[in-house]
This record gives C-alpha cells, structure tokens and sequence, in this order.
C-alpha cells in the first residue's frame, strides 16, 4: 500500500509532515476496540565505531529507542540527520537513537565518513538480518519509536527537517502522555500540484463493529486515535472540485502512523 509517505522520502515526493493535533471537529476516538501490540525483537549490533548496542540495555536507561533505517543512497536520509542530531542532544536523556543502514555497500568505513561529515554520535550501525526493513519499511528514511516494553509506538516514513519535529514526535511519546494502549493515527490531505491543504475531506476509520468518522481540518489533517488494531481505513468524502489520487482505502498497522493522501482538482464544466 502505496498512499502514505512524508516528506521527501526516498521515491517519494509528498508534503511538510505535520504533527498530529486534536481540534475541535476534526479527531475521534474508538474507544475499546480490542488492544494487539508489535513487539521488537531484542538485538544487538556492533557499530560503525566498535561498540555494541543493545536495545534492551538502552530501553533500561530511556522512554524510548528511536530505530532509525538509513542509507547513504538516499539524500532524504542525509537531509535529516542533523535535525535527528540536535534533537537527541536535546532529549538524550528520554530518547536513545541508533541509525542502522540498511544498505550492504555501505561499509564500516563509508559509514564512519558519512557520520563524520554529518556530526552524528549516536550509535550507528548495520540493520541487514534484523528483519526491521521488512516488518517496517516502505520508503527511507523510515524511523521506529520503541517502548520499554519493546514495543512499536509510532513509525514515520521520510526526513523530519528540523530538531523541533522531532521533539514534537518525541513529546507525544513521552512522560505521562504516552499511554501504550492508545495509537494516533493521521491522515494528511494534500494538493498534488503545490502541496495545498485539503480541508473537509471525510475519513472512515472501521472496526468489525463500526465506523468513526473523521475532517481534516483547515490544515488538511484528520486525527483519530484508538487502540492498536488492523483499522479499515476509507476517504468517505470529497470537497467538490477535488478527487482523491491512488488509492482511496486502506488498513493501518497496529502502532501510529501517518498517512498522506494526494487530491487533484476535478475537469470544471
């Protein structure tokens, strides 16, 4: 499933992320519509500059673990970097972050260059054989938040630009707001030709037993939050004068994500 991206992710080209908020009349909740979870395998890896890190070690002294998936193939992935670097600096002492190339040409030594030019020291290393890429990825960067429990809070697909996103994201995950048994999961609507906000565009999010709909608001965001569970997701409504692009229903993953869903403007009589 192909609609949902962010910003400048490798083969994508969608718009600024926007984090989730919660207006009036354009959020809803699903109440107790059946907790699942996914869960991180514990694993350790030895990085670009000898040491090992393990995740469950660094889960026993953080909130969370950011996971983040990276190539140096991929210019979105540079571009984040050093927002990821000051916003670790920032909150290290509530946020681990490893960055894991996922790429097999990139050598301990490419690596060691690419950290350098870029002043990352958080710990980096190798994903291959984890079996993270597969459970998480559809484009780069792709960045995993983990619990203490090991497990999978949110994951966002493409490059945050600034520290402050990231220390948004982190907030939201973070202290008394972060409640496992909950997910936020936001659906950004956007102009495919200069990147518009869409408002009043209406999104179903079902479960077995019923529907919750929800409006993107003037920002052309819809928020819904429930627990973790396989949501049907559908585009119920379209302002006039607009059509949705691709695909127009869905199912989310059992952890909050971010979805975005181009419209182009409809032929006018």
């Amino acid at each position: 499933m192909f609609i949902f991206g962010s910003l400048a992710g490798c083969g994508e080209k969608p718009p600024e992320t926007t984090e989730p908020v919660s207006d009036p009349g354009t959020s809803s909740s699903a109440g107790d519509a059946g907790a699942a979870s996914v869960i991180v395998d514990d694993f350790t890896v030895q990085c670009i500059d000898g040491s090992l890190f393990t995740l469950s070690e660094a889960l026993k002294d953080h909130e969370m673990v950011l996971i983040n998936l990276f190539g140096t193939f991929c210019p979105p992935c540079e571009m984040e970097f050093p927002a990821m670097q000051e916003a670790w600096q920032q909150s290290a002492d509530k946020i681990g972050v490893v960055a894991l190339s996922v790429d097999p040409d990139d050598t301990d030594e490419i690596l060691l260059e690419y950290a350098q030019k870029l002043g990352i020291t958080f710990p980096v290393g190798h994903e291959p054989g984890l079996g993270l890429r597969e459970r998480f990825v559809t484009g780069y960067p792709t960045s995993i938040l983990v619990d203490r429990n090991r497990r999978v809070a949110s994951v966002e697909m493409g490059a945050k630009t600034s520290s402050q996103e990231f220390l948004d994201w982190f907030d939201g995950y973070t202290g008394d707001r972060y409640d496992p048994a909950v997910c936020t999961y936001t659906v950004n609507c956007y102009g495919s030709e200069n990147y518009e906000d869409i408002a009043n565009v209406t999104v179903n999010f079902c479960t077995d037993n019923a529907c919750f709909p929800v409006t993107s608001n003037d920002k052309g965001v819809a928020v819904f939050t429930g627990p973790p569970a396989e949501y049907h997701v559908q585009i119920a409504g379209v302002p006039d004068g607009w059509q949705a692009d691709g695909e127009t229903d869905w199912y989310t993953e059992l952890y909050s994500q971010t979805f975005y869903v181009a419209f182009s403007q409809t032929e006018q009589p």
